[in-house]
Order: C-alpha cells, then structure tokens, then sequence
C-alpha cells in the first residue's frame, strides 16, 4: 500500500487555501503586498479552517459517536447524526470508508484529542492498485462490524440479565444507562 494524503480541501471542497485568498477581491480590496499578503492569507485560510473544525469540536466528548457511511461512492462521516463535512464522491470510496472506520475504532475521544488531530488521521489515508489486497481489507472490515453488532447484542442481553438480577425498575435502568 502507498500513502495518499488528502489536503482539508479535499474534505471542504468550498475551502478556499492560501492561494486562493491571495488572488481573491478581498486580498485586491486590502492592499497587502509580499509577506503582510501572505501572512493575511495564512490568516484567513486558517480561521475558515477552525470554522469547519468547530463543528466537529462542539461534539468531542467520549459519549461522541463517530459514524461513516458508504454508499455508491458517496463518502459521509457523521458526529452523532450531524453531517461533520461535506459527503465526498471518489473512486475508491469503500476502501477510504474502512480507513476512516479504523481510525473511529482505534480512537478514545479524551480531552487531549482535538479535531484538528482527527481530521488529520483522516486525510492520512494509503492506497493500492492490488486489487486482491483491496477486497481483503473490505472483506476484514465487514467481519469486524459484524463481530461489533454481535458484541453490542450480548452485552445488551447481559444488561438485562443484570438490571433483573438486581431488580431495577425502568426509571433506574435509564438512569444507568444515561451514566
């Protein structure tokens, strides 16, 4: 496999970057040339940037659930249920939808995880053009997300066995459940 980092951009197709800034009406109207042009691009791109993250970072707490969804090339990564960026068509959209799912499932959201660390761990992805590697991966992450569902149905049934065992009312439960 081969690395292929993806830019923000890539992400937030109506980012506009440093180079953009610099050729827009705003950066003609402001009269910067040189470094003060470029340091106010930087600027500019990196405050767009952080309200593309906030979106993301008003949800990160560990009861954030991180979900992707693919379909007929269409890429979306959901923050409990809330569109985190815009849906993404590519060609290789299954393989980058395990990526993402590895990336969700091998992360504990804590405070010292910003979104800014996420979305790079996003745009960290590897292709390859072997075809049999690529349907093996796809087929592994299909095991792994039936395994999970099974996993999650155990525990439930375990839970109940539990909640009966001590004689909890529905209002306790919820409110075991709720943490």
């Amino acid at each position: 496999m081969t690395n292929d980092t993806k830019i923000p951009q890539w992400i937030w197709a109506k980012l506009p970057d440093e180079k953009q800034w610099k050729a827009s009406d705003a950066a003609k109207a402001s009269g910067l040339k040189g470094k003060a042009l470029t340091d106010w691009a930087k600027a500019k791109y990196q405050t767009a940037l952080a309200q593309k993250l906030e979106r993301l970072t008003v949800n990160l707490n560990p009861s954030l659930k991180l979900t992707v969804g693919y379909e007929d090339g269409e890429l979306s990564l959901l923050a409990n249920g809330t569109p985190a960026f815009d849906s993404l068509f590519e060609d290789d959209a299954e393989l980058i939808a395990v990526q993402w799912k590895y990336v969700i499932r091998s992360t504990n959201i804590t405070p010292s995880v910003t979104a800014e660390k996420l979305l790079g761990e996003w745009l960290k992805l590897r292709t390859t053009d072997n075809d049999s590697l690529r349907k093996q991966i796809i087929a592994l992450d299909k095991k792994l997300d039936e395994l999970q569902v099974g996993i999650e149905v155990k525990e439930r049934e375990m839970n109940a066995v539990v909640y009966e065992l001590y004689g909890l009312t529905r209002e306790e439960v919820l409110q075991v459940e709720r943490g």
